[in-house]
């Protein structure tokens, strides 16, 4: 993670190191508040980059980070997200999920208490579609 606090003059990276038994992580989308910042991506293991939807949260201008990955519903194996927005306490991040036959479902997580926990709600393609994903919110 690279964090300016002096509009983009100079940066400092940040590794955050993956929790749990994952190996690998990125994140591709984040959003600030006057109060904390939200950065969204994945998290993987092994050699096959399963990926699991990643969230870290900062409250101090980026100096530590708070991180979780969400659960993957039965029927999928895969999960990313690719964008965050937040106002207020309220944060909304967008991604999917896939099954192991590469069928995309997009899906929601939601925060309303600045980031400390996450739900999510699976959505389904409108008629005549099969599938979809969320690559950005706003």
């Amino acid at each position: 993670m690279a964090i300016s606090n002096n509009n983009g003059s100079t940066w400092n990276e940040t590794i955050l190191t993956p929790p749990g038994g994952f190996t690998h992580g990125f994140f591709v989308g984040i959003n600030c508040t006057t109060n904390f910042c939200v950065a969204v991506g994945s998290y993987s293991f092994g050699v096959n980059y399963t990926g699991y939807p990643a969230i870290a949260v900062t409250r101090n201008n980026g100096s530590t980070w708070s991180q979780q990955n969400l659960p993957i519903p039965s029927g999928f194996t895969y999960g990313y997200l690719n964008g965050v927005n937040c106002n207020g306490n309220v944060c909304v991040a967008v991604g999917y999920f896939q099954t192991i036959s590469s069928i995309t479902t997009p899906f929601v997580a939601y925060s309303s208490d600045s980031g400390n926990t996450w739900s999510e709600q699976v959505l389904t393609p409108p008629t005549p579609y099969t599938q979809g994903q969320f690559n950005g919110v706003g």
